[in-house]
This record gives structure tokens, sequence and C-alpha cells, in this order.
């Protein structure tokens, strides 16, 4: 197979041995990252990411208010969760559960006895005055309760517990619904008990409150805890993490730390993380528009075009994958999997030979009228495609849409039989992953594995069975996402050395880059720069890349287009919004 890596072919280099021989290699790749780390840093220091502090405070405090309110919401939901205030212990006669003190506790006694003497001297001064009783001033001094033992002529105390949510208080919460409705008896109330079963980790098996799994409960039985708990963690999170990390210096910046962690290549960023400011959540929209640019500059964003599905066909040394890519996988994916519809040509055979303007014109009828097929059925698909996903885990993670495991495969048969290419070059991806025990990328990356492929004996055909590993997805992510990382990496450092060869200044630093969000790169050039922004990194980003050559990409390299967006501040543009982010031709 040409272009494998870790194998010469088609103009790669040659990373096969680790030994002596390649000490250029890794001096290149060191001298690489330590460049590169140097513009993070300036980038960092020198630019940072603008933050309005008044209006971080502002959504500070009315993050605050809408939480004390769910949570007081959330307190009168859910059924009062009482603990006892030692271990449970069984009666060694009957056998049954003790809960809470045999005897009022010491300190409780002495309280009631003095808020008694104070209530009756305020009830004398004023004989109408509010006051709480003795088990309700208890309850909010120590957060204790007291009830009445009729068999035993006797108070217990136990502690309440206040539904905040913790994973094991909701899936309590559930359990507590669940037997709820079971013992009810009623037709209605068993079918819905039905619909409340406890969510379990794909991996683990166990029992989860995990965000999307909860979303699915949520859809199926409309519980109003539900929709508070998630809300609630979405607010929680913002106060206690990116509100007080993203506090900006006296100039009005955050400056974050960069990392080299991940052996894709993928960046990491920490005090604040700003990789992950969320462009999809509600909150995440809002927190967003803090992000403002000041006076006289602006935002401007290039995202690369179905990055990974571009690397894969690269990795494949496939050219058709390459243009199904770089014009609309999931539009195209999607024409193949639409039924009775004439206006719809299935459009994979036709790379070949019709020009973008015949394809394009067939995806956006695609788009106008397919919209829930193409992003809930086909982009999972094709997305997957690049990682391995096998038909159990596509079903899994996108099950309100692909109902069953049958038609997950269905879905990725056509795919592979449409690209044969790329699932040869998947396959002997995995098993020169497996041979050699780690795979290196053009650039120099390299990734270890120890589960590529495990062994079972089957008892029926009396024979081992060789089954894919828990670092089977890895060795693919490692194959599509290093070389695109090592891509972004490779036109920084470009953009770097063209500025300073042809003005005496990095064009980073005219048009102050300052940062790198996966498959985007991110700058805050003057506004009077802006077009020669969009121009000159635009650019430069869509050439071929040097570093990824074979025989689909042609002498010059891999090149994959961008998209262009800019802004004065990171939320989207639209109504209430309107110096937001906005898309930009190039």
């Amino acid at each position: 197979m040409e272009n494998m890596i870790g194998q010469d072919g088609g103009g790669s280099i040659n990373f096969m041995s680790l030994g002596s021989s390649n000490q250029s290699l890794w001096d290149g790749y060191n001298n690489h990252v330590y460049k590169l780390h140097l513009i993070l840093e300036r980038a960092s220091l020198t630019v940072g990411i603008p933050v309005n502090n008044e209006k971080r405070l502002t959504l500070k405090d009315d993050l605050e208010k809408e939480l004390a309110i769910l949570d007081a919401e959330l307190q009168k939901l859910v059924p009062i969760e009482v603990r006892d205030l030692h271990p449970r212990r069984k009666d060694k006669v009957t056998g049954n559960v003790e809960y809470g003190f045999k005897r009022q506790p010491k300190e409780i006694a002495p309280l009631i006895s003095s808020y008694q003497l104070a209530i009756e001297k305020v009830l004398e001064k004023n004989p109408d005055a509010k006051v709480l009783s003795p088990a309700e001033f208890i309850y909010k001094k120590l957060g204790l309760v007291t009830w009445y033992d009729e068999l035993l002529d006797k108070y217990n105390w136990c502690k309440v517990k206040p539904f905040k949510p913790s994973s094991q208080q909701i899936i309590r919460y559930l359990e507590f619904v669940i037997e709820k409705l079971e013992i009810s008896g009623t037709k209605e109330d068993k079918k819905l008990a039905k619909l409340y079963k406890i969510p379990v980790n794909f991996k683990t098996k166990k029992k989860t409150s995990g965000k999307k799994e909860l979303e699915e409960l949520l859809e199926k039985t409309g519980d109003e805890v539900l929709k508070n708990v998630q809300e609630y963690r979405s607010i929680k999170y913002n106060l206690s993490n990116s509100i007080p990390n993203w506090k900006p210096d006296d100039n009005g910046f955050v400056h974050t730390t960069w990392g080299f962690t991940a052996p894709t290549g993928q960046l990491d960023s920490r005090s604040p993380n700003i990789l992950n400011c969320s462009k999809h959540t509600k909150i995440g929209k809002i927190f967003r528009k803090i992000v403002e640019s000041p006076k006289g500059y602006c935002f401007v964003e290039f995202d690369f075009k179905s990055f990974h599905v571009g690397l894969m066909g690269f990795r494949a040394n496939d050219k058709t994958y390459i243009r199904f890519s770089q014009l609309d996988p999931h539009s195209i994916y999607c024409s193949h999997i639409i039924r009775d519809d004439n206006n719809v040509t299935p459009l994979i055979p036709h790379l070949v030979d019709w020009s973008d303007d015949e394809i394009m014109k067939v995806c956006k009828y695609i788009k106008t009228n397919y919209k829930s097929v193409r992003q809930e059925q086909a982009k999972p698909t094709v997305l997957g495609n690049q990682l391995g996903l096998g038909p159990f885990k596509l079903q899994h993670q996108n099950r309100k849409y692909i109902p069953t495991v049958a038609r997950a495969k269905e879905l990725q048969s056509i795919i592979k039989t449409e690209f044969p290419k790329v699932e040869r070059a998947k396959a002997e991806i995995i098993e020169r992953a497996f041979v050699q025990g780690y795979l290196i990328n053009e650039f120099g990356r390299i990734q270890y594995f120890y589960d590529v492929f495990n062994f079972s004996f089957d008892k029926k055909t009396g024979k081992w069975e060789k089954k894919h590993g828990t670092d089977t997805e890895k060795v693919l992510a490692f194959a599509v996402q290093s070389p695109a990382f090592g891509m972004i990496h490779s036109k920084l450092l470009e953009l770097e050395e063209e500025g300073i060869e042809k003005n005496g200044e990095s064009w980073l630093d005219r048009f102050n880059f300052n940062n790198s969000i996966h498959d985007q790169v991110a700058f805050m050039p003057r506004i009077e720069d802006r077009d020669l922004c969009l121009e000159i990194v635009g650019r430069k980003l869509q050439e071929p890349c040097r570093w990824l050559v074979n025989d689909a990409t042609g002498p010059g390299g891999l090149q994959i287009g961008v998209d262009a967006s800019w802004g004065l501040n990171w939320q989207d543009k639209g109504e209430g919004n309107e110096y937001g982010m906005e898309d930009v031709k190039i």
C-alpha cells in the first residue's frame, strides 16, 4: 500500500526505524515543536484573548440568580432524601433496620430549649410575630428532620441531604420514580416505568447520569427534574470553572498556557482552557459574547473543510475520496440513502465525471429538503468512517435517529462498498500498528499501541479468533488526526517565516494570531487589515502541504480548503448581536 504510515511510498518520508539513522528526523521534529511553542507562547503573552470584564461579571450575577431559582425548583420537585446520622444497624431480635439515633442528639435538646425561651420573649412583645416552629428551626440550623415513632414512643432524628445533584443522587431519584410507578399498578404508570430505564455507560456497563444519556431519557419521559438537572449542571460548570478562569488582567486579556501532551499533536490549553468554549450549548453561546475585540480590532477565524475526511483520502491514496471531502461529503453520501426521489441521484460514482457545479446542485437540494437525514444519519456515518467506528457504537451514539444495529450496518456498508480503497487502507494501518506496536507520521509524531488486536478461543470452531482491541480506534484516530494537526502547525510556521522574509515582520504578529482550536486558527487583526488577513492567511492555509504527498495529491501535496468568518465578538451573528461572527468569502 502506498503512503502507509511508517512505510515509504508516494513521496512520503520513511519512518520505519527508530534507530540512530533517524536522528535527523527527531532533531527536525524537536526544532519544529520548539518553534511552534515559541509562537504560541508569544501569542498568549503578547496578544491573549480579550474579555469584557463588565459583561463577564454581569453574566456571573445572572447565572447565580438563575442557579438559585433552579435549585429551589429542584428541592420542591425531588423527594427529600433522608440520611442516617450513623450507619444503619439491624435489631438483633427483629432483624429490622434502625434509622437515626436511638435517642435525641445531645446538642439538639439545649438548642430547642434556648430557642423556645427566645420565642416566648419575642411573642411577649409581639403576639402576632411570625416565628419558626422548633422543628423548622432545627432543620434550618442543622439540616436535621425529626419524626415520631408511635410504636417506640420516641422521636428519631436524621440528616436531610439536599439535591445538588450528584450522579448518585440522580440515579437514586430514577430508582425512586421507577419503584413508585411500578407500585401504582396502573397500565400507564407501568409503561412509563419502562421508559425510565436507568442509563448505563456503553463501555463499563455501569449506571451513569451522563449528559447524552440524560438527554435521551428526558426526550422519552419529559421529566421536569431531568430538564432542570441539565440546566443546573451547565450553569454550575460555568460558575465554578469558566467565569472565574476567564477573569482578564488589568489590560482586559486572559493568557492561557499551551501544552503538547496529546500524541496526535492536538494542543491543550490551561488556565483558562480556551479550547472548550462551546458554540452549541445555550450557556456557551451566551458566554462567547463576553469575548469582545478591543476598539479598532476584529476577530478573523479560518476552519479547514472536512479535514479528517480529506486526511483519510490521503492515507488511502484515493483521489476520489479527497474530492468527496472537499465538496459536501455529508450531502454526497446522503444521496445514497434517500429513496424514491427523482431529483436525487447517487453521487459518489459521479465524482469522477461530473463537474463541481453539477454535484453541488444536487447537494443543495438535499440540504434543503433532507436536512434531518443528512445531519442525523449521513453526517455521523461519514465522520465515524475515519475512526473505524463499529455499527454497535455508531447506533449507540446516534440511537435516536439510527434505531437498530442492522440500520447502522446498512449505512456503513454503503460507504464501504463505494470507497474500497479506504477500507483496505484502514485494515493495513491497523495491521501495521499491531506488527510494529507504534506509528509515526510525516511530521515525526509517534504513538505506541498495546492492544490493537486480542485473541479469544472459540470452543465451537476450535480456533483462535482475532478481534479488535481497545486501541484500534486510537490507531485510526492517530492516522488521520496527527497529520491534520501537523499540517496546521506547519502552515503557522510558514506564515511566521514568510512574513519575516517579505517585510521583516511575521504575518502572525501582523494579524495578531491568538488561537488554534482543533481544525481552526484564529486571529485578531486591526479592522483595516481584515481583508489582507483573509487574503494572505486564507491563501497560505489552502496551499498544498509539501509534507503530505502521494499519487492522489499530486506532486504539490495535499490541498484542503478553508471557510472564514469575522466579527467583533465570538458569538455568532444574530438577533441582538449584530456584531457577532459571520461567514465571509475568501
